[in-house]
């Protein structure tokens, strides 16, 4: 489904959404260059329990991609007007990677929306935000690759750990081939959310969230963004729950889906 959103940055944006399911709202928010088809494994176990909403970042899969830079907080405005648009007031806010930076300024900028808070795999910004050299030299080549293949082989590397890359290859392959990363995202889209990655800082600030129930998960394999991210946002956000997962990587959502799902729904039906 299609809807245009108007914010105060910027009116008349596309954006490219799915509700499925029925009961609490679930805003799902997505990383950098991933389409909403990344949460598959999670919407087909939390529609049960809540209706799941997941969309397109500005610059990837069927939305627009307007000109750069992009900003977490004009990512994050643009799911407040998805929200708007379908009639939403709360919900709970699920980010992973740059989708965790954008919920965190959704929740700044936006927290009587914000039902319950989980970050899967980011950071709120700070010198422990920068990847590994290598990391960075995948995500350049994995913009000039010009097969599905070799997209697979650099962004699967980036992703996962390589013990479940070596026992998932073909399933993974299929995947990201068909789904999440069927279509290469622009250069133009890339660059603007690498922007807006590179530009996030919310640190200190998340202290404010405290009334808000917060739930971050990291897996200790993650090469995208470093597990050090997780200590910082505990420091910062002291009342949250932590779930450390062993020799998982960045796209945990999908090595780990069954302990992500069950340990998010725990999490929903204790508040």
């Amino acid at each position: 489904m299609f809807t245009t959103v108007r914010t105060a940055a910027g009116p008349g944006l596309k954006l490219a959404y799915d509700v499925e399911g029925s009961g609490p709202p679930v805003l799902l928010i997505m990383g950098l260059g991933v389409n909403r088809a990344g949460w598959e494994l999670q919407v087909s176990d939390w529609k049960q329990v809540g209706t799941c909403i997941r969309f397109d970042n500005r610059g990837s899969g069927e939305s627009d991609t307007p000109p750069g830079p992009y900003s977490t907080a004009q990512m994050a405005d643009d799911a407040v007007a998805l929200l708007d648009t379908l009639g939403v007031g709360r919900a709970h806010v699920v980010g992973i990677s740059m989708g965790g930076m954008i919920a965190q300024r959704l929740a700044l900028r936006n927290p009587e929306r914000v039902r319950s808070l989980t970050l899967l795999a980011t950071h709120g910004g700070g010198l422990a935000a920068a990847p590994p050299p290598t990391t960075i030299a995948r995500f350049l080549a994995l913009q000039t690759a010009r097969t599905p293949e070799a997209r697979f082989h650099h962004v699967s590397r980036l992703l996962y750990s390589p013990r479940f890359l070596a026992e998932h290859r073909d399933q993974l392959r299929t995947r990201m081939m068909t789904g999440a990363l069927g279509d290469p995202q622009s250069t133009r889209g890339f660059r603007a959310q690498v922007a807006a990655v590179s530009g996030h800082r919310t640190g200190r600030e998340l202290g404010l969230l405290h009334a808000i129930p917060t739930l971050l998960m990291h897996g200790t394999a993650d090469v995208c963004v470093r597990p050090l991210n997780l200590r910082l946002l505990e420091r910062w956000m002291p009342w949250a729950q932590t779930s450390v997962l062993q020799g998982v990587g960045h796209g945990l959502n999908v090595e780990a889906a069954d302990t992500v799902n069950t340990t998010v729904r725990r999490f929903w039906a204790a508040l």
